[in-house]
């Protein structure tokens, strides 16, 4: 923070701090997050909870497992929307495509977050309670 703010008052843009993880590849950090994507499949972006030197070590490992069983993760996330939308005949399940994976809640392991997009429209937020789905939210 300092560093941003020495480079704002010097009139130049702060130097990005960027990392190339073991498993996550190339990642960039900004204010306690670490943004990348995801290794097998670049259309997805991640974030993960860190600081300056590096992603949290235990929410980095709680998303490389969920990317190891992406299938199973899918399944959840479909399984849930399915529930949720079994009442709606305009909305599928199939519609909502994946953007990211967030894992920013060092202090609740199962907590985590994915966003997905319908379409051109807003995006859709589930978030996971010990590692469930729980809620569906629409972010604007």
């Amino acid at each position: 923070m300092l560093r941003g703010l020495l480079s704002f008052l010097q009139g130049k843009p702060a130097a990005d701090v960027t990392l190339v993880h073991p498993q996550l590849g190339l990642m960039k950090y900004e204010e306690w997050i670490w943004y990348g994507h995801a290794p097998a499949r670049s259309e997805i972006e991640i974030t993960v909870a860190g600081d300056q030197l590096g992603p949290d070590e235990k929410q980095a490992e709680r998303l490389l497992e969920h990317l190891e069983n992406f299938s199973t993760l899918e399944k959840q996330i479909y399984d849930f929307l399915e529930e949720l939308l079994n009442a709606d005949p305009v909305i599928k399940p199939s519609d909502f495509h994946i953007e990211s994976l967030d894992f920013l809640f060092r202090k609740h392991d199962g907590h985590f977050m994915v966003y997905m997009k319908m379409d051109e429209d807003d995006g859709w937020r589930i978030e996971f309670v010990d590692d469930q789905p729980k809620y569906l939210g629409r972010d604007s």
